[in-house]
């Protein structure tokens, strides 16, 4: 009989593989987790077993998932290669796996919905007992707002009373460990936040702040020059101008995004938005 061994990819997703780690030792799986990483990554602080593997790499990846179990499956947005980690899994016979998909990837996600498609229709055609994790965005998308209205109480807004859904990076690693050591959750599992308007996230930041935070709808342009002027890095504030475009548009699900899913695999409500935000406070 194998051991219960959980699998963490390597990709653009460090962070949340890392805190899946975090919450699967809290859960008292930390002796039976096995991490697969490429060599350019380092496993010093890792407490468990590691592995060489890269999703790009075929033979590396069948020969990383030789004894696994189980295996959570952390995306990355490279095309394409995520087939290897599907077929690795089932070459070892991975008793199940469950994979870090996106809300929604029947509708527009900055394109990135177009990868997940495809690899959750692998998994289908796999035969694998798998569950298929639709995680919504993560709060700190929000975060070169957040750092504007630290600076200024401010927040400048184009996207209308268009909504957004999203939740901590925590939370979301928690739920993929629970998922993983239950190895129980139904084929689809949708993580999505309770749905919030720019203003509410003005208002939230307020709270967080302890100090009123003033939400004016501007134009697109005059948005980027706030952030720009007030000094967010130039990331943020590309981030910041593309999720509000992102809900000015709507069209994307965000509206229909519904909490009670992943407060069920929890065990407990995500964190309120204002106290989400404090977490994010530069």
């Amino acid at each position: 009989m194998r051991e219960h061994n959980e699998y963490y990819g390597n990709g653009s997703r460090r962070g949340l593989r890392q805190r899946c780690f975090d919450r699967l030792k809290r859960l008292g799986a930390n002796s039976h987790v096995v991490r697969v990483s490429p060599p350019s990554q380092s496993s010093r602080d890792f407490r468990g077993h590691a592995r060489l593997g890269d999703y790009a790499d075929a033979g590396a990846m069948v020969a990383a998932f030789k004894g696994i179990d189980r295996v959570l499956f952390v995306s990355t947005p490279q095309p394409d290669i995520q087939q290897n980690v599907v077929q690795a899994a089932k070459t070892n016979h991975v008793s199940y796996i469950a994979y870090t998909s996106i809300y929604a990837p029947d509708l527009p996600q900055f394109g990135l919905e177009i990868s997940h498609r495809q690899t959750e229709q692998w998994l289908r055609d796999s035969g694998l007992h798998y569950t298929i994790l639709r995680n919504a965005w993560y709060t700190r998308v929000q975060q070169g707002l957040i750092n504007l209205a630290a600076k200024t109480h401010q927040l400048p807004y184009f996207s209308g009373d268009g909504v957004i859904s999203s939740a901590l990076r925590r939370e979301y690693a928690e739920a993929g460990a629970r998922v993983i050591v239950a190895a129980t959750a139904s084929p689809i599992v949708t993580l999505a936040g309770k749905p919030y308007t720019y203003p509410e996230l003005g208002t939230a930041i307020g709270t967080a702040l302890g100090a009123p935070v003033t939400s004016t709808a501007v134009s697109e342009t005059e948005t980027k020059a706030q952030l720009t002027q007030a000094g967010v890095d130039a990331t943020l504030v590309g981030m910041a101008v593309a999720y509000q475009d992102y809900t000015r548009k709507g069209q994307n699900g965000e509206a229909a995004a519904d909490p009670t899913e992943f407060e069920r695999i929890l065990g407990h409500p995500l964190t309120p938005l204002a106290a989400a935000v404090k977490e994010l406070l530069p």
